[in-house]
């Protein structure tokens, strides 16, 4: 995601101060965002503290205590790619649903001290499918993004063998063709009369 100045962005001067985070539509760091996601993923999942960090601790080497888990849900602490991968496949989702804001929030506090808006965030994060990829996965729900991304693969997949297959126009079907009755003069060649 691209840091410059532009419309998206706003001057952290004019924007709320970080102390005040707490306060409904408040800024908060990105890091936030993906604790939020956390808590609210774990407990869909009715997964404990404890059983997330036995669970992420299966690829990261080290289980996380519950106090790291619960750090890591308040945004107290920093992320690893390993770390947002392993969290999202624990949690049966991807890792653009743990960068999601929430719709409450009005500004994510960037560490350069700008602010940038969930909309900005949300056009880094989201996917743009197909609609009916979309309407799918929708019915799919986010707990089954296995799911989708196959269904994102075999799209890609058809899309790539349409793209191989000769056009109509190049190789006319059976039922393009018409047989027509001979002409006379076919008739008598055929026939040998002349």
């Amino acid at each position: 995601m691209s840091m410059t100045r532009r419309p998206e962005l706003v001057n952290a001067s004019d924007a709320c101060h970080a102390e005040n985070r707490q306060e409904e539509g408040a800024p908060v760091r990105v890091e936030e965002i993906v604790g939020i996601r956390m808590r609210e993923h774990r407990e869909a999942r009715d997964m404990t503290q404890e059983q997330l960090g036995e669970e992420l601790g299966y690829f990261l080497g080290n289980a996380w205590s519950r106090q790291a888990v619960s750090s890591a849900e308040k945004g107290k602490r920093a992320f690893t790619a390993a770390e947002l991968l392993t969290i999202a496949d624990s949690l049966g989702i991807t890792c653009a649903d743990l960068l999601r804001p929430p719709p409450s929030l009005r500004e994510i506090e960037m560490p350069s001290g700008w602010y940038l808006t969930p909309a900005a965030l949300r056009e880094e994060v989201e996917v743009d499918y197909p609609p009916i990829v979309a309407e799918l996965i929708t019915l799919l729900g986010k707990d089954h993004y296995r799911a989708q991304e196959a269904l994102v693969a075999a799209t890609k997949n058809l899309e790539t063998l349409a793209a191989h297959l000769p056009s109509a126009e190049a190789s006319p079907q059976e039922s393009d063709h018409v047989e027509r009755e001979p002409s006379a003069k076919e008739r008598g060649a055929r026939s040998g009369v002349h």
